[in-house]
């Protein structure tokens, strides 16, 4: 909304943005419920924006967000992972998803997943636990696998579905890659990747039951979101990435 004028070198501004920018504001411009109707995903970005710069959010701004939250559910579930893809190795997960979780967005995008993180006692702080070592691996430079960090957002869900499915007499992986595909979310994630979801979440949950109980299936080093899987494990269980290879 600012313009630059090249004539006298001076920036031209309308609405008022130089002042946000002074006061550390995301503002919307015009009536933030109209703008938002127009395009809901402007509400993840405006979270975005303030995550990543640690702004606040003007008044009306932000109460329209609880108001029109509702409207990302009718948005391109592909444009809506657009958005996620953004955010995931950004260097900023960890922010950007406390802004999404504080506005009750979670559940509206990521359906039952979304419903346990703002829901069950313990699954946030987990998840933000993770995103939080994620961000301060990764803005070094430092390479974390793109699945891996799927499979952490997922993870709390995850731990619940096994719960509630007596995981001992049925098969991990198939559980889980049965209710990742019949979960309903407004995120429309591929399916090859809610496959490698599934199968790095069932690796680590063998790596848990091994912890416990001393037997170790090496069978599983052969599959191939192996270290993948290891990585998650490290950063679940000892609160630090430790590469598989190392």
């Amino acid at each position: 909304a600012l313009f630059y004028d090249i004539s006298d070198f001076s920036i031209i501004d309308y609405v008022g943005g130089l002042q946000d920018m002074e006061k550390h504001r995301v503002c919307m411009i015009g009536n933030p419920h109209e703008r938002y109707v127009e395009d809901p995903v402007r509400i993840w970005r405006v979270l975005r924006h303030a995550a990543r710069l640690d702004f606040t959010i003007e008044e009306e701004t932000a109460r329209s967000i609880t108001y029109d939250r509702e409207l990302l559910g009718a948005c391109s579930g592909a444009r809506l992972f657009e958005e996620l893809n953004k955010d995931l190795m950004s260097g900023f997960a960890c922010p950007v998803f406390k802004m999404l979780h504080s506005y009750g967005v979670l559940p509206i995008l990521f359906g039952d997943a979304g419903r346990v993180l703002q829901d069950e006692p313990g699954a946030w702080d987990t998840l933000a636990h993770s995103l939080s070592v994620v961000d301060s691996f990764i803005n070094p430079g430092k390479r974390f696998p793109y699945e891996g960090i799927l499979a952490l957002l997922f993870w709390p869900w995850a731990e619940k579905v096994l719960r509630d499915e007596a995981r001992e007499s049925r098969d991990i992986l198939n559980i889980l890659h049965s209710e990742l595909v019949g979960t309903e979310m407004a995120v429309t994630i591929p399916k090859a990747l809610k496959a490698a979801i599934a199968q790095i979440i069932s690796i680590v949950v063998r790596m848990f039951s091994a912890m416990e109980t001393g037997r170790m299936r090496w069978s599983l080093k052969k599959r191939s979101r192996y270290n993948d899987a290891s990585i998650v494990f490290s950063l679940l269980y000892k609160g630090e990435v430790i590469d598989a290879k190392d």
